[in-house]
């Protein structure tokens, strides 16, 4: 078990499907909620976490320090921005989903039975040269 994002796809896939929710690694890992628009249009939450004052926390009156002080202790606030650095793949629903430049999708493939799991988007900065030899 492990820390990820999620992601929601309400480009439309060639199966008709629309609104297809998937887990990701390839982002920040902090249960963050980023959306491939109706467009095909890559949008990142980049919001930030919040501390959350102790009135409004499940356990006010935990002793600071303590696990249940802890619970309900922060808050994230959504910043949905439009994601024109990333370059790559990103699997939803057995389609493997390309984005280019301006990050619409560009292209779709269906995945090969048995090619297993591969969600990935790159930034440029990482790895844009892997990425344009494979395309």
């Amino acid at each position: 078990m492990g820390v990820y994002d999620h992601i929601r796809c309400d480009y439309r896939l060639p199966n008709g499907k629309v609104g297809v929710e998937d887990q990701t690694k390839e982002f920040r890992n902090f249960f963050y909620d980023h959306v491939i628009d109706a467009e095909g249009q890559l949008w990142i939450d980049d919001g930030r976490n919040e501390e959350v004052p102790k009135d409004e926390r499940p356990y006010p009156d935990a002793p600071d320090g303590s696990f249940e002080a802890f619970i309900g202790s922060s808050r994230h606030i959504q910043k949905l921005v439009k994601a024109d650095d990333y370059y790559g793949a990103i699997e939803i629903d057995d389609y493997i989903l390309l984005f280019r430049p301006e990050s619409s999708c560009r292209s779709m493939y269906r995945r090969m039975p048995g090619s297993g799991k591969s969600n990935s988007i790159y930034r440029p900065s990482l790895k844009a040269d892997l990425f344009r030899r494979q395309s």
